[in-house]
């Protein structure tokens, strides 16, 4: 992370690890891409070890939470960005791969 007391994708006040992985709205998109409709709720409102814990087949969930993070900062550092749906798509490659 940065020493910046704000998410420079989202303006937002907030520069935690969980938002700039789930919480940020362009990291939202990109798990509500994932997600099945119905667990879009409950994944967006647990407290960060409960998130963890509970959500996503273990592979898309760490494939997801890595990418996020890496992408975010190549944002901050490099002022690159990818969009979400393309994002999501990667993920999804990338999870499959792995488990095959």
């Amino acid at each position: 992370m940065t020493s910046e007391a704000d998410c420079l994708r989202c303006n937002s006040n907030e520069a935690t690890v969980l938002h700039a992985v789930r919480d940020c709205p362009t990291a939202r998109l990109v798990w509500r891409a994932l997600l099945p409709h119905q667990r879009n709720q409950h994944f967006f409102s647990l407290d960060i070890r409960d998130w963890i814990c509970s959500n996503l087949e273990p592979i898309t969930f760490g494939v997801g939470v890595s990418s996020l993070r890496y992408l975010r900062n190549k944002f901050v550092f490099e002022g690159s960005f990818t969009m979400s749906k393309d994002v999501a798509t990667s993920i999804m490659i990338r999870a499959k791969e792995i488990s095959n």
